[in-house]
């Protein structure tokens, strides 16, 4: 969309020409303009015809080469729902980095020195917090809601069980 601002400037009232597009930056909130290219002042212009001109095309082809990609989701799908889990497989790129790293030998090492008695696996639960900080980072409680989501995972852990291995850690 072209957009003529008039702006106040040496004290003469010039119109400031610029190309913008509307987006709205989250469901329900306000709409907002963003500018594509700003084209400067109207009245400086040898040939004003000439230049608004320019503006419509370069308006036009840009509507024309940034169509919007547009992805429809039924409004009833939910993304960890026991028909969904099986898509949800894309930890297992960074949990493969992860144990290239070699940390659970390092925290299996540190286990046996410290005589470490706990019930649950303090491995599991540093690999689940790592995975989950990587790939959404909230809240230790947030992302223990989270632990039957991931495709192939296995967490026999509780959310106290976490906090109890932070002393560990």
């Amino acid at each position: 969309m072209i957009k003529k601002d008039k702006v106040k400037r040496r004290g003469n009232i010039k119109t400031w020409v610029s190309v913008v597009e509307g987006y709205r930056p989250a469901p329900g909130a306000p709409p907002k303009q963003r500018t594509i290219r700003s084209f400067g002042y109207l009245e400086d212009q040898e040939d004003p015809d000439a230049f608004m001109a320019m503006v419509e095309e370069f308006n036009t082809n840009y509507k024309n080469d940034n169509v919007a990609l547009k992805i429809e989701a039924e409004g009833t799908a939910r993304m960890y729902g026991k028909e969904n889990r099986r898509h949800n497989y894309g930890y297992k790129f960074l949990e493969a980095v992860y144990n290239r790293l070699g940390i659970d030998s390092f925290i299996q090492e540190y286990r046996k020195q410290s005589k470490f008695r706990g019930s649950y696996s303090p491995l599991e639960i540093f690999r689940f917090l790592v995975l989950t900080r990587l790939l959404n980072p909230d809240s230790k409680r947030a992302s223990c809601q989270l632990k039957d989501g991931f495709y192939g995972m296995h967490t026999e852990f509780t959310l106290p069980d976490v906090y109890r291995s932070l002393d560990f850690f």
